[in-house]
């Protein structure tokens, strides 16, 4: 089955479903995002406040704070032609 996205080869993506691998083990993709929206705003309330970094390696730090518990990837710079959305 191929996606918008390109083939089903797509290391982040479980196969033939378009749905992101997650350490949650959740394979359909509205409730991924749904899970994916609470956990990340619990964890946006526990970024520092204060002087904030500047480049990328400070956008990883963040990303890496927001998704660390769903994705094993979260901060990580992806290989990939996929886009959430």
């Amino acid at each position: 089955m191929s996606s918008k996205y390109g083939d089903d080869r797509d290391p982040y993506l479980y196969p033939a479903l378009n749905v992101m691998r997650n350490r949650l083990g959740i394979r359909q993709a509205q409730r991924l995002e749904q899970t994916a929206w609470e956990i990340t705003s619990l964890r946006a309330a526990t970024l520092p406040l204060g002087p904030r970094g500047r480049g990328l390696p400070y956008l990883c730090f963040i990303h890496h704070q927001l998704y660390q518990d769903i994705f094993d990837w979260g901060g990580a710079i992806q290989r990939s032609r996929y886009l959430s959305g």
